[in-house]
């Protein structure tokens, strides 16, 4: 009988013996062996080095406990380099295995403080320029894990992370792949019903064609199926986008932004480049929301000071700017300053839209629904793509396809916008409360473009994730 190989990459983790470096310990052994590559990188692996076994030396034989082990993860705080035990087995499992197959984990402490030598030195055998041979003592940087953080839920995030930085070489592979390959199988979870019924016809046509079909008609068939799946992906990507603008809306109801940004943050690349690409008119408009960049009630209570003062005008010139006449009433038809479009309220009281027709058409380019009625004008941002619609209480950001990507709020009972500044690259606005002289002040509010609203983005979003709950509960991933 052929000898049964062996079925895991053991790794034995250890700790000081201090309470809090045991329980740490425990929690690494238990999430190591729990870990499960996905299925389209262990099928590369050879067999038997396709799981992880942790466990931790138990008794007094610790020779043993390294012979057995292939790699060791080794806990590190202060308290470390006071545990003969710990120390023991270090260095025991250096001289046998090699110092390259111990891996860091700090849970404490600074680095110098926590690591004990045996893990930052090594000694090397040289031959020097005379033929004779010498061995010198060099610094190495301990390949760590940072578990330095109190807060249970980060922890929980930093002791994923871990996982990944000893699983990637336990099993040859390199982290930042790893991880990113760890985040893409969360998402194929959510078409997992749709890869299992694909997957099953998938192997009834390999099944026929094997049988009945040429080799070049075969491999046809394979790519038409292979697209189809990457399609069904695709659409289930769009489909979990959809429901996270949702979701963030439904947060931005209840007055939780941080988690609203969170969740339309999370549809998006990491690389911040490639995620403003990736804004589409719907996620521009939740993440403005979501920043509260364009809120203007907010924008005037807390920060009327940062923007650049304008000119101070009456009420009979503003009526003129924003409808052309001295006595202002919203229109039902309006037409775009550059001429291209005409803008008209349809639909009746009931259910209201806004249509737009090309010059001389009969027929609507776009509509518009759920959009404030009350139509004043509309301007052509000369320096990029878009418009701004202005009604008789909000105002609309939209792109060159007339998709909305920001609304400008409660324009009534604070600042209103009253156009559109080419050369500051900024939206007008006037103060709704007149000052000594019967003078409206107007001042300039800058527009920002899909790059600076994702730095914004990142940089509240810096270190924040929300508490389990909401994850769970709004399935953001």
């Amino acid at each position: 009988m052929a000898e049964k190989k062996e079925e895991f990459c053991t790794v034995l983790v250890i700790s000081a013996e201090a309470p809090e470096d045991a329980a740490a310990a425990s929690r690494l052994r238990k999430r190591l062996e729990q870990f499960r590559l996905p299925s389209y990188i262990r099928n590369t692996l050879q067999e038997g080095k396709r799981t992880i076994r942790a466990f931790s030396e138990e008794g007094p034989d610790a020779a043993k406990a390294v012979e057995g082990s292939q790699w060791l993860a080794v806990v590190c705080s202060p308290r470390l380099k006071d545990s003969d035990a710990a120390m023991d087995l270090i260095r025991r499992f250096k001289k046998q295995k090699g110092q390259e197959r111990i891996l860091a984990v700090l849970l404490e402490g600074e680095p110098a403080d926590s690591f004990p030598e045996e893990l930052c030195f090594r000694e090397r055998t040289v031959t020097g320029a005379d033929g004779e041979t010498r061995v010198i003592t060099e610094e190495v940087e301990p390949l760590a894990a940072d578990l330095r953080e109190k807060d249970p839920g980060k922890q929980k995030k930093l002791l994923d992370d871990a996982v990944l930085r000893i699983a990637a070489p336990v099993f040859g592979l390199n982290y930042d792949d790893l991880r990113q390959r760890h985040r893409e199988q969360k998402l194929r979870r959510i078409a997992a019903a749709c890869g299992a019924a694909a997957a099953v016809s998938f192997v009834i046509a390999c099944t026929s064609l094997y049988l009945s079909v040429k080799v070049s008609r075969q491999n046809r068939i394979i790519e038409a199926q292979q697209a189809e799946l990457e399609e069904q992906y695709r659409v289930q990507q769009e489909k979990y986008k959809e429901s996270m603008l949702t979701v963030a809306e439904e947060l931005l109801e209840k007055d939780r932004r941080q988690d609203a940004l969170y969740a339309v943050r999370s549809v998006l690349p990491e690389d911040p480049v490639q995620a403003a690409g990736a804004c589409t008119p719907e996620v521009q408009r939740v993440l403005t929301s979501s920043l509260g960049v364009y809120d203007l009630t907010t924008l005037r209570k807390y920060k009327a000071e940062e923007y650049e003062q304008g000119e101070r005008i009456s009420e009979k010139e503003l009526a003129k700017i924003l409808y052309g006449d001295t006595f202002p009433l919203p229109k039902k038809e309006i037409c775009s300053d550059d001429g291209k479009y005409t803008v008209r309220e349809e639909g009746g009281r009931t259910n209201p839209e806004i249509c737009f027709y090309e010059e001389g058409g009969t027929e609507a380019v776009r509509r518009l629904y759920d959009i404030t009625t009350g139509l004043t004008c509309m301007k052509k941002l000369k320096d990029r793509e878009g418009y701004l619609l202005i009604s008789d209480a909000v105002a609309y950001l939209l792109d060159g396809g007339l998709e909305i990507t920001a609304v400008i709020s409660d324009m009534a009972i604070s600042w209103r916008v009253i156009g559109f500044d080419t050369e500051r690259n900024a939206l007008i606005v006037f103060d709704d409360e007149e000052d000594i002289e019967e003078k409206f002040v107007t001042r300039y509010v800058p527009l920002l473009s899909a790059e600076e609203l994702i730095q914004e983005a990142d940089r509240l979003l810096e270190g924040y994730t929300p508490s389990e709950e909401v994850l769970t509960q709004y399935g953001i991933m």
